[in-house]
């Protein structure tokens, strides 16, 4: 197989893809870069171990397609319509149907606010990190304001069914029914989500740190005309390979080169970065 680089900040390395290697050591403690004593260690012949997408990773993911696939039907059926008492049905993206209810107002000042509730059925959608369907009723209470990017919107469950499937690291299933809760604050690359999956935290600033690459925007565009969504982190450095080009981003789990303490890491997935 070829051989790939990495950059992280000064370092500058090389190592074959899915090799063995020996003599390479972790961290004073003993641990790898993931967590754990196992795959890369201090001993020789350690083997390189692919990061997977943990639970705190999977329950970040799964807020944020929730997140999204609201906005979708916020721009779909409630914006650019009268403000007032909503009670519209429409159908999800890749399937299902939704049924809004609650109210919706804008202020002069521009900043509009939302007391609704979303009652999913197999409601349907995917995006570059996930393929999911919900089932439940969703209750989203808040403001925003579109020109300016402000937002501060809470999203509440008391049982949500979720099925389907993530494209992140090793695309881990999804199958549970449970309550959920998470805070929206801000929208774009500066934009937050941060609460409760099943009972565990999670932050999108850092649901990501053991994976490759950048969390998506979560959501699309909200309001009558402006956009809403949160993001999640991001890599410090960058991977590159022979060619030149960036796979920071890359989803398949391929050697790219080794990071500061000589360590191999995934593409896209630099650690220990100076």
């Amino acid at each position: 197989m070829p051989r790939l680089f990495v950059r992280c900040g000064p370092v500058v390395a090389l190592v074959a893809a899915h090799m063995s290697i020996s003599g390479c050591s972790s961290d004073s403690s003993g641990e790898n870069a993931y967590g754990g004593s196992s795959g890369y260690g201090g001993s020789s012949g350690a083997t390189y171990t692919a990061p997977t997408c943990g639970q705190t990773c999977q329950d970040y993911l799964v807020a944020h397609g929730l997140n999204a696939t609201v906005w979708f039907l916020w721009n779909q059926l409630i914006a650019g319509r009268p403000s007032g008492t909503k009670d519209i049905t429409g159908a999800c993206p890749l399937g299902g149907s939704v049924h809004i209810t609650g109210t919706t107002s804008v202020a002069d000042t521009g900043i509009d606010t939302a007391d609704v509730v979303f009652a999913l059925a197999a409601c349907a959608k995917s995006d570059t990190l996930y393929s999911l369907t919900f089932t439940g009723e969703v209750t989203v209470v808040g403001s925003f304001m579109s020109s300016t990017g402000f937002t501060a919107m809470t999203f509440s469950s008391p049982s949500l069914d979720v099925s389907g499937g993530l494209d992140y690291l090793d695309d881990p299933a999804i199958e549970e029914a449970c309550p959920m809760s998470f805070a929206q604050d801000g929208t774009g690359d500066s934009g937050t989500l941060g609460g409760q999956v099943c009972g565990r935290e999670f932050n999108s600033e850092t649901a990501l740190d053991l994976g490759s690459g950048t969390g998506g925007g979560s959501g699309g565009s909200s309001g009558a005309s402006g956009s809403g969504g949160s993001a999640g982190s991001s890599s410090a450095c960058r991977c590159y390979c022979p060619d030149g080009s960036d796979c920071t981003g890359a989803t398949e789990p391929n050697p790219c080169g080794v990071d500061v303490n000589g360590i191999p890491e995934a593409c896209g997935c630099p650690v220990a970065c100076p």
